[in-house]
C-alpha cells in the first residue's frame, strides 16, 4: 500500500508507475527527470511517470477551490447543486499544477511565470490528486469490491425483487472465477448508462425496470431501462458490441437453484445484474416467466436488430481492437464499431441561447478562419459525431445536436420547455485544425453555461468567462486521469489557433455578457481552472480573500410600542408599557434601554389596570424577559454582500473581550451583517470573523482583513 489511499487509488486508476514526489531523484547524476521534460512538463501524459501530489496539497490548495468543489461535490461556488453532475468518491483523482523546487521539495499555490519566476529549481508541473475510493464493481456489506477480488466464502450484498421494489442482505459468494487481465474476448457488450458503462459478457443478465432479465447482447437503448441499488430506472444511453482486451470474471451467490432470482441479484458497477448461476439457468427462468426469450430477440448489431429498432441511430467509430498477426507479436488494430444511440431532433436556435462567441467575434473566425469545405466535411464528421456521443452518455439530460448544414462558426445552449439542449455548428467543426480536443472544450463550456451556475450573465446563462473556468470540471468528467492531461493542452492551443487568434482587437470583448471579459481573460479562466486556482479578478466569480471586513458599529439595545406582544400581552398593554418605561428612564422615548437595566430592576409600576395578580407577575416577566434578550447591535460591515447562510450563522463571529453572541442577521442588498450580543458599555471589544463566512459570490476570507474594533458608547 502507498503512504496514503488517494496514492494508491492514482497508482492503482491511472498509472502503475505513478510516484509520490519524496520517491523521485531529481537532481543529480542519477535524476530520473531530465531538464527538458520539467520545462515541458510531460507529466500530464504520464511521462516518464504520473506525479503524486504532497499528501497535504490537495487539502492545503486545490480542495477549497471552487473547481474542486464542482468536480469532487457537484456544487457551485454558492453552494448549489449543479445539475447532471454525479458527485465523485474521495479517491476519485483529478490533475492539478503543483509549483515545485525539485532541489528543496518544497511547494506553493503560485502557478504559471509566478512560479517559474522565483528561480531556476522551481517548475510548474502537473500532479494528481483525489478528491478524497474508487469504485470497484460488487456492492459488499462493508463497501465495494473488484470481481477478481472475490474469493469463495467472501461476504456480498444479494438482492431480492418483490412487488416491484429489491431489497438487500449479506450473503456469501459460492463460486469466484475467470479470465486474467491478459486474455482477449472476441465478442462483448458495451453498455452506456446515466453516469457510467459497464463491459459485459452477451449472456451477462440484467435486471429490467419491467421486472424481468434480459441478456446483455437483446438489450435496446431508449426502450429498456436498467435498475440502480433503490430500483430506480437508468436510461441506457448507448449500447454495442466488440472485441475486449481484458480479464472477465463470473461470481454466484449460490450453488444451487431453486427456479426464481431470489438471492441471485447483484450490484455490479451501479446497476442490477444476475448471478453467474441466472446465467447457466436461462432456459428455466424463460419458462417460469422470468427472462425474455433470447430466441425470440435480434443481437445487437445483425440486421435483424436494426429494421427492428429503427428510431435507434446507427454510428460507427474507430476503436482499438487486439490484433494477433501470424507472426506472433501482439498488438491493437484500428476497427470500426457500430454503437447504436435513441434518435436526436432537429430545432431552431431561439435568439435567447448562450453563445461560445458573440455574433461580432462569430462573424471574424467566419470570414478569416480556414474551414473545411462542405464537400470535404466527412473528413470530420465521424470524430465530431463521437464526440458528441461521449458527452451524450455523460449528460443524458442535455440533448447533443449536430447541425452540419449551419455555417455559423459559434456552438449554443438553450432550453425548449424542460429540454435542455446543445448544438454544435457545422461552421465551427469544419474549422481546420480544430479536433476532438478543441471541440471538447467548446461542447464543455455549453454544458458549462447551461448549469446556470453563479455568477449568472444574460438571459440566465453561466457568465462567459465562469463557464469557461466551470468547464475544466465538465472536461475531467469526460476525460479521465491521464487523458484529461494528454488532451488539455492540444485543445487550448485549438482554441487559440483555430477560432480566438482570427478575432480582432475591437472585438476581443465578449458583448453579450455583464463582464464583457476579454480573450485573454478567458484564458485566464482556463488557467484556473486548471490549476484549481480562483478564478481570476473582473469575471464576476469568487476570488481567494476577496471578502474583508472594513469596519464595525455598536448599538445599544433597544425596544419598540410593540416588542412585548405576545400571547399574553395585547398591542394596546404593549404600546402602553413602552410609555411606562420611558417614563420610569428604564428605557429612552426613542426605545434605548438604560445601561442600569438589570435582572433586579424594579418593574412593579406596569400594567396597573391587570386586578389579576397572578396574571400581571407574568405579564411584567415578559417585558424584562424582552428586555434582558434585547442585547446591543453589532453592525459588522464587508466590501461586499456576505453570503446568507454563512453570515447568518452566529457561531462564526467571536468578542474579545469574551461576550455572549446571541444572533446574527444578514442585511438584504447591503454589505452589513447585524449581530446582536450582550456587550457592556465603554468596553472596546475586536470582533472577529470565522473561516467559514464567504460572499454571496463565494469568495473567501481575506485573513488579514477578518477583524474589527467598536466600543459602545
Amino acid at each position: 500500500m502507498a503512504a496514503n489511499p488517494c496514492a494508491q487509488s492514482i497508482k492503482d486508476n491511472l498509472s502503475k508507475n505513478a510516484k509520490e514526489i519524496q520517491e523521485v531523484i531529481w537532481t543529480g547524476p542519477n535524476a530520473e527527470v531530465t531538464k527538458e521534460e520539467l520545462e515541458s512538463n510531460s507529466f500530464g501524459t504520464a511521462t516518464p511517470f504520473a506525479l503524486i501530489c504532497p499528501p497535504n496539497y490537495g487539502y492545503d490548495y486545490t480542495n477549497f477551490s471552487p473547481q474542486a468543489h464542482a468536480i469532487c461535490n457537484c456544487k457551485d461556488v454558492t453552494g448549489r447543486p449543479i445539475p447532471d453532475c454525479t458527485p465523485r468518491g474521495p479517491y476519485y483523482p483529478y490533475a492539478t499544477f503543483l509549483c515545485l523546487d525539485v532541489n528543496t521539495l518544497q511547494y506553493s499555490s503560485r502557478r504559471g511565470r509566478d512560479c517559474i519566476n522565483q528561480g531556476d529549481n522551481f517548475y510548474f508541473l502537473t500532479c494528481f490528486w483525489c478528491c478524497g475510493g474508487y469504485r470497484s464493481m460488487a456492492a459488499a456489506p462493508d463497501g465495494v469490491k473488484a470481481l477478481d477480488q472475490l474469493q469463495e466464502g467472501d461476504e456480498i450484498l444479494t438482492g431480492s425483487f418483490k412487488n416491484k421494489k429489491i431489497t438487500w442482505r449479506p450473503g456469501t459468494v459460492a463460486f469466484s472465477g475467470g479470465t486474467d487481465e491478459r486474455s482477449s474476448q472476441s465478442s462483448m457488450v458495451y453498455i452506456h448508462f446515466d453516469h457510467s458503462k459497464v463491459v459485459a459478457t452477451p449472456d451477462q443478465l440484467f435486471l429490467l425496470s419491467t421486472g424481468e432479465l434480459c441478456r446483455a447482447d437483446r438489450l435496446v437503448p431508449g426502450a429498456d431501462k436498467l435498475l440502480n441499488a433503490s430500483g430506480d430506472p437508468i436510461n441506457i444511453l448507448a449500447i454495442s458490441m466488440g472485441e475486449y482486451n481484458g480479464g472477465v470474471h463470473q461470481v454466484a451467490a449460490a450453488t444451487a437453484f431453486h427456479g426464481d432470482i431470489d438471492g441471485h441479484l447483484l450490484l455490479w458497477g451501479g446497476v442490477v445484474a444476475g448471478d453467474f448461476l441466472l446465467q447457466t439457468n436461462a432456459a428455466q427462468l424463460i419458462k417460469n416467466g422470468l427472462m425474455r426469450d433470447s430466441d425470440k430477440l435480434p443481437k445487437i448489431g445483425t440486421t435483424e436488430y436494426e429494421q427492428k429498432n429503427k428510431r435507434l441511430l446507427k454510428e460507427n467509430f474507430n476503436v482499438s481492437a487486439p490484433m494477433l498477426p501470424s507472426n506472433g507479436n501482439g498488438g491493437k488494430a484500428t476497427k470500426l464499431q457500430a454503437f447504436y444511440l435513441p434518435g436526436d431532433q432537429v430545432i431552431t436556435i431561439p435568439p435567447t441561447a448562450a453563445a461560445y462567441l458573440d455574433e461580432a467575434q462569430a462573424k471574424d473566425v467566419l470570414d478569416k478562419a480556414p474551414r473545411w469545405d462542405f464537400d470535404e466535411a466527412g473528413i470530420n464528421s465521424d470524430w465530431v459525431t463521437y464526440v458528441l456521443s461521449i458527452f451524450s452518455g455523460l449528460y443524458p439530460k442535455i440533448n447533443f445536436y449536430f447541425d452540419q448544414a449551419n455555417p455559423a462558426t459559434n456552438a449554443y445552449a438553450f432550453n425548449v420547455g424542460t429540454d435542455m439542449y446543445v448544438v454544435l455548428c457545422g461552421g465551427m467543426a469544419r474549422l481546420k485544425g480544430l479536433a476532438q480536443e478543441g471541440l471538447s472544450f467548446i461542447l464543455a463550456h455549453m454544458v458549462s453555461a447551461s448549469q446556470r451556475s453563479a455568477p449568472q450573465g444574460d438571459n440566465s446563462w453561466t457568465s462567459v468567462a465562469m463557464a469557461d473556468y466551470y468547464s475544466i470540471s465538465i472536461l475531467m468528467n469526460v476525460y479521465f486521469g491521464k487523458d484529461f492531461g494528454a488532451m488539455y493542452m492540444p485543445g487550448y492551443r485549438q482554441l487559440n489557433d483555430c477560432i480566438f487568434k482570427f478575432i480582432s482587437e475591437q472585438n476581443s470583448k465578449y458583448s453579450g455578457d455583464p463582464y464583457h471579459p476579454t480573450i485573454d481573460k478567458r484564458f485566464d479562466a482556463l488557467d484556473a481552472g486548471k490549476a484549481m486556482d480562483f478564478p481570476p479578478d473582473g469575471i464576476g466569480g469568487p476570488t481567494a480573500g476577496g471578502l474583508k471586513v472594513v469596519g464595525a458599529k455598536a448599538y445599544p439595545p433597544m425596544v419598540n410600542a410593540y416588542s412585548f406582544i405576545d400571547v399574553n400581552i395585547t398591542a394596546e398593554q404593549s404600546a402602553a408599557a413602552y410609555k411606562d418605561l420611558a417614563k420610569n428612564n428604564v428605557i429612552s422615548y426613542s426605545g434605548e434601554i438604560a445601561d442600569s437595566f438589570n435582572m433586579n430592576t424594579d418593574l412593579d409600576f406596569l400594567f396597573p389596570d391587570v386586578e389579576d395578580e397572578d396574571d400581571r407577575e407574568m405579564m411584567i416577566g415578559d417585558v424584562r424577559s424582552v428586555l434582558l434578550q434585547a442585547g446591543a447591535v453589532i453592525a459588522l460591515e464587508f466590501n461586499t454582500q456576505v453570503g446568507d447562510k454563512s453570515g447568518s450563522n452566529a457561531g462564526n463571529y467571536s468578542l474579545t473581550p469574551k461576550a455572549r453572541v446571541r444572533s446574527a442577521q444578514v442585511q438584504v442588498n447591503s454589505p452589513v451583517v447585524d449581530i446582536k450580543a450582550n456587550i457592556r458599555r465603554g468596553v472596546e471589544y475586536e470582533i472577529k470573523v470565522g473561516n467559514n463566512v464567504t460572499s454571496s459570490d463565494g469568495s473567501t476570507l481575506d485573513q488579514q482583513q477578518n477583524s474589527a474594533k467598536f466600543r459602545l458608547t
